[in-house]
């Protein structure tokens, strides 16, 4: 049988006799011509046909494998498509959210450890990470005369030198989740450089990151107006103000953010800054300029003695 050139849906194909012996992959589209004319070249001798009825019976049962192979290679085609940056940052700030929760379960761990032996450092010292510190690289005697106590004055009992391997361990664990927090969080403001620098600039990594991942994508929340931003993380209070009448919230992540904090005016300048929020992220989604510093400023100044 001389050789046959057909068209599906999924590509172009060629047969000398009851089975397929070359193709071309494509996307789903009603004009292969392009294709045709490929595979036409290769195979000149073949004759291009377009009536399905004039396909062999066991060629058209042959295709069926040959469209389960088509569809698994557009399938992983679409899925390395749609791993983008955006969606990289949403994994990043929750592997950092999780790193964050384990080192304070670790620090909380570590201080009810150290209170049976050095209790008035731990008093002494509020911060996790300082807390940390002081117990990975000083020793008791150090650790009570930074809390001006005296060893035999101290409350804490004095301990064996395997309980200071176990403090020291835990001490290293919690050390070890603050260094890959810091690792994970230079990583995400790298990879935010590159595909939202506007928001990386006005929220910061964090703050940004949690924004794309509230709402799903960088291209969602573009999408979103200036009051849906305003209170993204702040789902649940949202639902229980629609449910029950509770008080409404104002903010949810950007709650963290700096000028907020400073502001006395709180929901005023939550809603200033996620106007200038929304703004950016459609900058950065539509490969707009890079405009936050303009829009930093200028927040800056709507926000002074507000």
């Amino acid at each position: 049988m001389k050789g046959i050139i057909f068209s599906t849906a999924f590509g172009t194909f060629y047969s000398s006799g009851e089975k397929l012996e070359d193709s071309i992959i494509s996307e789903p589209s009603p004009d292969h011509s392009k294709e045709e004319e490929q595979m036409k070249r290769k195979h000149p001798d073949a004759s291009i046909i377009t009536d399905i009825s004039k396909y062999p019976a066991r060629l058209l049962d042959s295709l069926d494998s040959e469209f389960r192979k088509a569809n698994l290679v557009l399938t992983k085609d679409s899925l390395k498509a749609s791993v983008t940056d955006d969606l990289v940052v949403i994994h990043l700030i929750h592997t950092i959210d999780d790193n964050e929760r384990i080192f304070n379960m670790l620090s909380k761990r570590l201080r009810e450890y150290a209170e049976l032996f050095v209790p008035e450092y731990s008093h002494k010292v509020p911060d996790h990470e300082r807390f940390v510190a002081g117990i990975r690289t000083k020793t008791r005697k150090e650790l009570l005369l930074y809390a001006s106590v005296d060893e035999k004055a101290s409350a804490g009992a004095a301990p064996t030198k395997a309980q200071e391997e176990a403090m020291g361990q835990i001490a290293d664990a919690a050390a070890n989740a603050v260094m890959t927090r810091n690792a994970l969080t230079k990583q995400l403001e790298g990879i935010m450089k590159g595909c939202c620098p506007n928001l990386l600039e006005i929220a910061g990594p964090t703050i940004g990151a949690r924004l794309i991942a509230h709402a799903g994508d960088l291209k969602r929340l573009s999408e979103m107006p200036s009051s849906t931003v305003q209170l993204l993380g702040a789902e649940k209070a949202l639902f229980r103000h629609m449910r029950t009448g509770a008080k409404s919230p104002k903010y949810g992540v950007i709650f963290a953010h700096q000028l907020v904090q400073k502001a006395k005016a709180k929901g005023k300048a939550a809603r200033f800054l996620a106007d200038k929020l929304a703004i950016a992220a459609r900058l950065d989604r539509f490969g707009g300029e890079f405009k936050a510093k303009e829009m930093l400023t200028e927040l800056e100044s709507k926000l002074e003695g507000v």
